[in-house]
């Protein structure tokens, strides 16, 4: 399978935030000790420690829509600001080429290669 392009990682992994979290329980999940509870009942006990519950709640469905708006904005600006040149992906904002001087998309980039890791079961 050939590599992503920054493009489809961010395309893929908003698409799979969205996909995954229409799947979930509701929400908003509450931390209780070091169980994880949705509006429904038990979703999760984290068995290390009760800040890992807290993390899980803060990190419920609820984020997915925000992950992806994050990550589609970013191909929203690529889309408005970013042309192909010989030399790479020039970017008019920070009059730079992507990854050689311009770092403009290295956070959404992080997000989703971070997305797309936990979602193949890697990392």
């Amino acid at each position: 399978m050939p590599e992503l392009t920054l493009w489809d990682k961010l395309e893929t992994a908003a698409t799979i935030c969205r996909e995954i979290a229409a799947r979930t329980s509701g929400t908003p999940w509450r931390a209780t000790g070091n169980n994880v509870d949705g509006p429904a009942g038990p979703v999760a006990i984290a068995y290390q420690c009760y800040g890992d519950a807290t993390w899980i709640a803060i990190a419920d469905p609820g984020m997915a829509e925000p992950i992806a708006d994050v990550l589609e904005r970013a191909l929203l600006i690529r889309e408005r600001e970013v042309r192909a040149q010989d030399a790479g992906d020039y970017h008019a904002a920070c009059d730079g080429i992507i990854w050689e001087g311009c770092e403009c998309f290295t956070p959404a980039e992080a997000l989703a290669d971070h997305v797309l890791k936990r979602a193949a079961g890697h990392g």
